[in-house]
């Protein structure tokens, strides 16, 4: 039975006017609906406490309690730091119930993310026992499948002028990702290595060395609430806000390739990847030089070749409207790396012979990299003896001897000043990784690469 025309117009009537004239019929609950709304847009989370319309849950999420401002001082009884010579040591003073309260704890919630789980800490920053920088910042649990895990856990904090220093810049210490630019930090990440304390800084190392864009770290001790918390390591966290800071400006697209994105730059990528599949084969070079930045592509990869990172498809890609227009690459969270321990790859005796080249090219082939590695591998000899010679040179010219003894031991002196005796048989571990994957690669690249 079909509904009369007329009587469907009248209908639709009733309830535009009803709707509509609500706000005058109820003038305190459309204030009270408004105030919510751009509330919620604010705080993008709900704080499980009390739920009001007009109850903003960032008014109870970051507090400076008393009990917090007597804790901090507890810092100059302690701050005594020369026995770990060398190590940057960070020293984080939070309201314990801003720690381990089931309902408000950080520790006791790691899963929780957003704004409303940020919560008021004092931060002391020490460089050689040296009191470098002291400030209040907002404080959050950082991470993905580690907030998870039982255990430490890994931090953000967050820099602002109303909660003290407007960034986390001290002198000596560059954590940028752009080359030859000291950014002012924002959001600050203190990240624990999942297996050895120094791999993440020397899988960093090596974009670095490769003249490649890389979230930069330095070793730290972490202190929280006056106890050693463990060894991490201090990195930029990478957001399009952060990013900002980078560039200068915002006129540029931002793709987290593990994460949420904003509809142009996501946008942006699926019309990259459809040329990606779709053109022509044999590839054309000259297209794809267009579109993306071919140098930055390649050391991101030799990078991950080189370590046999595991979790390789994740990192940032930007495209910087003011600059030459295409994308590059940042590499990033490389903890898994110089490992044998994966589920999807053959066995092998030593960690030093774990894939190489087939990290890239036999696994995550639906991600971006994967499918432009393979296509240009496959289809141009013109960049298959350009990656073949790069990547020789690079182990030949650049990833010296010197290079490598120079990073060792910058990390054995500070093994010598820590408290885990494990750190040297890690390092151990590394330096033999080091000696003998050259030969490794290059035996890959042959099998791989052959023409």
């Amino acid at each position: 039975m079909q509904c009369n025309p007329n009587l469907k117009t009248f209908f639709y009537l009733v309830v535009i006017f009803v709707t509509g004239t609500l706000p005058y019929f109820f003038p305190k609950l459309n204030k009270a609906q408004k105030t919510f709304n751009e509330q919620s847009e604010k705080s993008g989370d709900i704080y499980n406490g009390k739920i009001g319309l007009v109850y903003n849950p960032l008014d109870e999420a970051f507090v400076i309690t008393e009990n917090l401002k007597l804790l901090k001082e507890k810092e100059k009884l302690q701050n005594n730091y020369a026995k770990y010579k060398g190590w940057k040591v960070i020293s984080a003073w939070l309201d314990p119930i801003d720690l381990y309260d089931n309902n408000r704890g950080l520790l006791t919630n790691a899963t929780k993310r957003g704004r409303v789980w940020e919560r008021a800490a004092y931060l002391y920053y020490y460089d050689n026992n040296k009191l470098i920088l002291e400030t209040y910042t907002g404080a959050r649990i950082h991470g993905g499948f580690s907030r998870l895990k039982k255990g430490t856990k890994n931090f953000r904090f967050y820099f602002r002028k109303p909660l003290g220093e407007y960034s986390f810049n001290p002198p000596g210490l560059n954590l940028s990702v752009l080359k030859n630019k000291q950014t002012p930090i924002k959001r600050l990440v203190i990240h624990k290595d999942q297996r050895r304390i120094f791999q993440a800084n020397l899988a960093f190392s090596l974009v670095e060395l490769l003249d490649g864009y890389t979230s930069k770290a330095e070793p730290v001790l972490f202190l929280l609430n006056g106890k050693v918390y463990g060894h991490f390591y201090l990195a930029e966290h990478l957001s399009r806000d952060q990013f900002v800071h980078e560039l200068g400006h915002d006129d540029f697209y931002f793709y987290n390739l593990k994460g949420d994105n904003d509809l142009d730059a996501a946008l942006m990528i699926e019309k990259l990847l459809i040329w990606i599949k779709y053109s022509p084969s044999p590839i054309n070079l000259s297209e794809l030089k267009k579109r993306i930045d071919l140098d930055s592509f390649t050391k991101s990869i030799m990078a991950l070749m080189y370590a046999g990172t595991m979790d390789w498809n994740q990192g940032v890609m930007f495209f910087d409207k003011r600059g030459d227009q295409r994308w590059k690459w940042i590499t990033w969270d490389m903890d898994l790396s110089f490992q044998k321990e994966r589920s999807w790859q053959k066995k092998v005796e030593h960690p030093w012979e774990i894939e190489s080249v087939g990290v890239i090219a036999d696994h995550y082939k639906s991600a971006l990299r994967s499918r432009i590695f393979r296509r240009l591998v496959k289809e141009s000899p013109e960049y298959r003896n350009f990656f073949k010679r790069e990547f020789v040179s690079f182990l030949d010219n650049k990833l010296t001897p010197e290079w490598i003894d120079q990073k060792f031991s910058y990390y054995e002196e500070l093994a010598k000043s820590s408290d885990d005796p494990s750190l040297f048989s890690h390092l151990k571990e590394l330096r033999e990784f080091f000696y003998h994957r050259p030969e490794v690669i290059k035996r890959h690249l042959e099998h791989y690469l052959e023409d």
